[in-house]
């Protein structure tokens, strides 16, 4: 059966009789829309009474949570920290180890992995991309293939997690995906191959390891927290904020009935004004608010006894923070973020002088932006597999030997990471100078650019081009030195 969707014709499956035109039934799914969350068993911090009733539920609550400012700002740093936009290019493939490959074959699949690139046009949109894929836990994107596959990818369209679920079909024991968007006209929705859909999970999963989660998932009982505390003491400080009075009220032998008789009437005169109205003619009693301006006249005894006032301070610890600070820096580091980053009195002036120190946090933030763009690039990787495989460069067994040895560049502007680069780079050059009397001798020119200086063979081939080039020209700066 076929249907159009996006504006592309696809395979939904066999075609339907008269007993099957109802919905699918769903028998199992890769991702939690048919089972119930239990907002308690899922640390949601304070809101216990909430049930999250499908996944759609949950990652409403991951957007709700993520659009909190502390949290948003930590995924701004995160996401500016993967997706570098200044440079030209975001990402590169990098088919440097594979061997066994034509350069027709890698010139073929550099280009197709442009081509994607393009079509996701990611180079303009890939940091929103990124942002929705972390904070729903999830990416799913369809790939719209036309009447001939072999043309291969025609348009790449990001679809939302809350319109589409991967359902196993009863009628053929087959895995599909439902695509139902909220506002589409077919409530049944459209039945899709899993051949034109890629899914990009968040590569975590529940204590039960069924049911894939975001990394907000952290941040949700922490932000909670941090706002009934914010909350608390914010009411605090408003009912603790005004000055009270006390009155000591002098009642000398008075007996007790007689006493309390006394200080009532005391109360309402403090209390009370008796005012008189010009147009109604009428006397009303109103309630009197002691301001600070108000004088008081107080009798009293020869002895010095009688009614006394004093002010009673108002509520101390109104500018205490600390427990505040250390949730919210509880908040940045469950979402693996340098607290230093955040906190405007803790960050530390960066020099790009001669140190090259950096701390054990940073050194962290940097191996976890590492492992969420080699688990985002899966969304590439699918991609460009579809693509080869649809264009017939490669067949599937080629793809399965091939797929272990793609890498993909990302463009970095770290401070730390280009310290760590050069670093790494000063140490090379100073052991390929100390090796360098047993070149020829023990080593060879191929060994100390491979494994000292760790040149690729691109890398080999363009720099002895240059050099070449250099020579003729008679730009080659070792001469220029000389």
């Amino acid at each position: 059966m076929a249907l159009n969707i996006f504006g592309y014709t696809l395979f939904s499956g066999p075609k339907k009789t008269k007993e099957d035109k109802k919905e699918p039934t769903i028998i199992e799914t890769s991702e939690p829309e048919s089972i119930p969350f239990d907002a308690q068993s899922l640390a949601f911090g304070f809101d216990f009474e909430s049930k999250i009733q499908s996944i759609n539920d949950l990652i409403l609550v991951y957007r709700n949570t993520a659009a909190n400012y502390e949290v948003e700002e930590a995924v701004d740093d995160i996401v500016n920290e993967a997706i570098i936009t200044d440079e030209k290019r975001i990402v590169n493939l990098n088919l440097d180890g594979i061997k066994n490959l034509s350069k027709n074959i890698k010139t073929k699949i550099l280009d197709e992995f442009d081509y994607i690139l393009r079509l996701l046009n990611f180079n303009q949109d890939g940091d929103s991309q990124f942002r929705r894929w972390y904070i729903d836990g999830r990416l799913y994107a369809f790939s719209g293939v036309g009447k001939n596959p072999k043309e291969g990818i025609k348009q790449i369209q990001i679809i939302s997690p809350l319109d589409i679920i991967r359902i196993k079909d009863k009628t053929d024991n087959k895995y599909y995906f439902m695509y139902k968007p909220k506002n589409g006209k077919d409530k049944t929705g459209y039945k899709i191959s899993e051949d034109v859909v890629t899914f990009v999970p968040s590569g975590i999963t529940d204590s039960q390891d069924k049911h894939y989660i975001s990394y907000i998932q952290r941040a949700i009982k922490p932000i909670n927290q941090l706002r009934l505390l914010e909350d608390s003491a914010v009411i605090y400080r408003i009912s603790r904020a005004p000055e009270r009075r006390v009155f000591y009220i002098d009642v000398g032998k008075l007996p007790k009935n007689k006493s309390e008789e006394y200080i009532k009437k005391l109360m309402q005169r403090f209390s009370n004004k008796v005012s008189y109205d010009v147009n109604t003619g009428k006397t009303t009693q109103k309630k009197d608010v002691l301001t600070m301006l108000e004088d008081f006249y107080l009798p009293t005894s020869g002895d010095g006894k009688g009614t006394k006032v004093d002010v009673l301070p108002s509520g101390t610890q109104l500018g205490e923070i600390t427990d505040i600070l250390y949730f919210k820096k509880k908040l940045y580091k469950s979402l693996k973020v340098p607290v230093s980053r955040i906190d405007q009195e803790d960050s530390p002036t960066v020099s790009f002088g001669q140190d090259s120190e950096t701390t054990r946090a940073e050194l962290k933030f940097s191996k976890f932006i590492n492992k969420q763009r080699h688990i985002f690039s899966f969304l590439f990787t699918d991609l460009l597999h579809k693509q080869l495989t649809f264009k017939n460069i490669v067949d599937e067994t080629e793809w399965q030997e091939l797929k272990e040895f793609i890498v993909y560049d990302w463009a970095s502007d770290s401070y730390w990471s280009q310290i760590k680069e050069n670093e790494i780079l000063s140490k090379r050059i100073d052991m390929a100078g100390e090796i360098s009397d047993y070149v020829g001798k023990y080593f060879s020119n191929e060994y100390v650019r491979k494994n000292i200086l760790k040149q690729t063979d691109d890398e080999i081939e363009s720099e002895d081009e240059k050099i070449k080039n250099e020579e003729q020209s008679g730009d080659n700066q070792s001469d220029a030195g000389a």
